[in-house]
């Protein structure tokens, strides 16, 4: 009896489990979604209309499709979802006809786009097992583009073509797909094409691609403005290629005749390496990455290029160790993966031709310093953060050029510089200090992104003394010499040095000045020597420092190094010591307090006092395209002709300067030899014919921000240049 009733005390609780389990993964009942459409012409019901279910993200976006549904003869439909559990969810409801403008259940009249945009209201919250009934569609009349899509060459009707209804984004880029796909209309065999869903009223772009695969034909925007590899940049001060459709309206002729694409071939060598390229254009816009694999892949070729100017560049892949010297077009090397455009020739590729490049990168030598403490022989001690490694090893040659770069490591309790990407063979020097992202071995870099380093050191050149941040002293220095496919090995020595550290305070307010900003640490000419960031709470700390004097002074409006974000805030500059306010290179750091250091004590509780003021920012305009360029900087110069900075140019084509006093000033953008500024006094474009600078924008200063636009014009480079030939 006992071992009976065992036997039962534990069956029944297994039971009780199984059914535990079966109830807590049973899947949620579905929710239906059902009503009708109907046309507010005739007000009959519509056979063939399509109704889109969709979710709803984090964001409050409907650009989820959950289901499609058809309408059958008697306008009526039915969408079921079943959701992944049962917290109630948010939904929205589409449809859209032939001939009639699309709408949104419940939704406002200025939703502008359907099937997958997402945006606006008429979003209802659900549960699951719910029905949702009396959903029922009066569409109104819509608008209809119809015509023919030919080659240019030829005048043939390209079948199968594509025309892609869409909208200007609000950062103006333009993509094919902005509407969905069954609002895109495809060729016949004659090239004729009637987009097959009714538009709503407004200002519409269209889009023309050839098919893939198909005939190599540059995908073309109506009326005429070519987007390379199918993406569209519109702007909307380019006049006539927005369409205006008007409620119900038939367009018809909205013809495309697509122009030859260009065919780029990129050979990359050797080919026993898995490699990489990368295309820009001269604006700076990334037009695509490829993969050549090893042993498999010599070339790439790119077709639907709409020709012009551009630029390559090509590279070994991995992570973290690297042999080949990645390169740009021209040759130039690219250090920390990172290739300079701005300064270097693109190529000409022109419109409907063939262009091959071959790139035959090198086998590159490698770099390991030790790094010891000059006094003790020993390794310094490092402070070590979630970090790999922080990017203090800088390799450069005679002229400056820097050709790599690698990270600050330890190994079992050994500290050592790497370099993780191949070094061109040849003789040059190495330090520490990295003035590409400006910071160096002995303070920890970004606030909140800490690298490793060596707190207290000074920064160090091999063979070298110690240099005051990115000064050293090259006549005492050695040189090292990099040999391909090998490893050179050397040993630079560290020394201690001073600190500092200190405040930024807002002097209207005399709080902390909690703004991400650029401390400077400068010698008596105001050239830089090291630069640190301003903390979320003021503070700053940077160091070490051998002996000598140095003066102290705030970057409200530059780039720390080509390798950083831009940094420009509505804030005067301020000399440690002085109380007038200044700008970038028109601060007389010598009217402040000099920093004397003996190279071991440390100065703290430095202070300086920022105010606002007026700025200079806008954009640089490509132009007759309306293209905004995303790279390059602006030169702002005095009317003396003293250069005040240079501002860089940001990833959203905006610019800004730090605070300027009142004053007459010149812009000159710069973004890469492909382009020069236009001289036109029409727009406010001229030359300052006193101080002999180049063309560029004249503004006038006052107590107020001044927005301005400059325009550049592409230049013309000789494509021969380029052709046949290894880069």
């Amino acid at each position: 009896m006992s071992s009976h009733s065992t036997r039962v005390r534990s069956f029944l609780p297994a039971v009780l489990l199984a059914m535990t389990c079966s109830l807590a993964w049973a899947d949620p009942d579905p929710i239906t979604v059902s009503g009708s459409v109907s046309s507010a012409v005739d007000s009959q019901p519509v056979e063939g209309a399509m109704v889109r279910l969709l979710g709803v993200n984090q964001f409050g976006n409907a650009n989820t499709y959950l289901d499609t549904a058809v309408t059958d003869a008697s306008g009526s439909f039915t969408l079921t979802h079943t959701p992944a559990d049962t917290d109630p969810f948010d939904i929205a409801i589409e449809a859209g006809a032939p001939g009639l403008a699309p709408a949104r259940f419940d939704g406002p009249p200025e939703i502008h786009c359907f099937f997958a945009c997402g945006f606006g209201g008429g979003l209802r919250t659900v549960s699951a097992g719910e029905q949702v009934t009396g959903i029922d569609f009066v569409l109104g009349p819509g608008a209809t583009v119809s015509g023919q899509i030919t080659a240019q060459i030829g005048s043939i009707g390209v079948a199968q073509a594509r025309v892609a209804p869409a909208l200007q984004s609000d950062e103006g880029f333009l993509r094919a797909r902005t509407y969905s796909p069954e609002f895109q209309a495809t060729a016949d065999g004659d090239g004729n094409y009637q987009t097959p869903l009714g538009l709503p009223d407004g200002d519409f772009y269209f889009v023309a691609s050839s098919p893939m695969p198909g005939p190599n034909l540059v995908t073309r925007a109506w009326p005429a403005e070519d987007c390379e590899l199918g993406n569209c940049i519109l702007q909307g001060n380019v006049p006539n290629q927005a369409l205006p459709l008007a409620e119900g309206e038939n367009a018809l002729d909205i013809d495309f005749a697509l122009p030859a694409g260009a065919e780029l071939t990129i050979a990359v060598a050797p080919f026993d390496y898995d490699r990489f390229v990368w295309l820009f254009d001269p604006a700076g816009r990334s037009l695509g990455v490829w993969q050549l694999h090893a042993s498999g892949d010599p070339a790439v070729t790119i077709d639907r290029l709409a020709g012009g100017q551009y630029y390559v560049q090509a590279g070994e892949g991995g992570w973290p160790r690297r042999d080949l010297v990645r390169k740009l077009n021209d040759g130039s090397v690219c250090p920390f993966a990172s290739c300079d455009r701005n300064f270097t020739d693109p190529f000409v590729l022109p419109p409907g031709e063939s262009l091959t490049l071959d790139f035959d990168l090198p086998i590159g030598g490698r770099l390991t310093l030790e790094l010891i403490d000059a006094s003790t022989g020993l390794s310094p001690p490092l402070a070590m953060t979630d970090a790999e490694g922080s990017s203090n090893l800088v390799v450069f040659d005679d002229s400056g050029t820097i050709v790599g770069g690698g990270i600050l490591e330890q190994v079992e309790g050994q500290a050592r510089l790497v370099n993780i990407e191949g070094l061109p063979a040849g003789e040059y020097y190495a330090r520490t200090y990295n003035d590409w992202s400006w910071f160096g071995i002995g303070y920890p870099g970004y606030p909140g992104n800490e690298a490793v380093h060596a707190p207290g050191y000074s920064d160090g050149i091999h063979g070298g003394p110690a240099c005051a941040g990115i000064d050293c002293d090259l006549a005492a220095a050695q040189k090292l010499t990099i040999v391909a496919g090998q490893t050179t090995s050397g040993v630079l020595e560290l020394s201690t040095g001073s600190d500092l550290s200190g405040h930024v305070v807002d002097a209207a307010t005399g709080g902390d000045f909690g703004a991400l900003t650029v401390v400077k640490l400068v010698d008596a000419d105001n050239n830089t020597l090291a630069a640190t960031w301003v903390d979320s709470d003021g503070s700053f700390s940077f160091g070490g420092f051998p002996a000598g004097t140095y003066y102290l002074r705030t970057a409200m409006g530059v780039s720390p190094g080509r390798g950083t974000s831009r940094i420009s805030l509505p804030f005067f500059d301020r000399v440690h010591g002085k109380a007038n306010d200044c700008s970038e290179r028109l601060c007389n750091v010598t009217l402040g307090d000099p920093i004397v250091l003996d190279g071991s004590s440390d100065q703290d509780n430095l202070l300086l006092e920022v105010n606002p003021g007026p700025v200079i920012s806008g954009e640089v305009i490509i132009d007759g395209s309306g293209v905004t360029v995303t790279g390059g900087h602006v030169d702002v110069f005095a009317a003396s002709g003293q250069q005040v900075g240079r501002y860089r140019i940001g990833t959203t084509g905006q610019f800004q300067t730090g605070a300027l006093p009142p004053g007459d000033y010149l812009l000159v953008p710069f973004v890469n030899p492909a382009f020069s500024a236009i001289v036109d006094a029409s727009n406010g474009n001229g030359r300052n014919k006193s101080s002999g600078l180049p063309a560029g924008i004249e503004v006038t200063m006052d107590d107020e921000d001044v927005v301005v636009q400059a325009t550049i014009v592409p230049e013309f480079i000789f494509a021969s240049t380029f052709s046949g030939t290894s880069q």
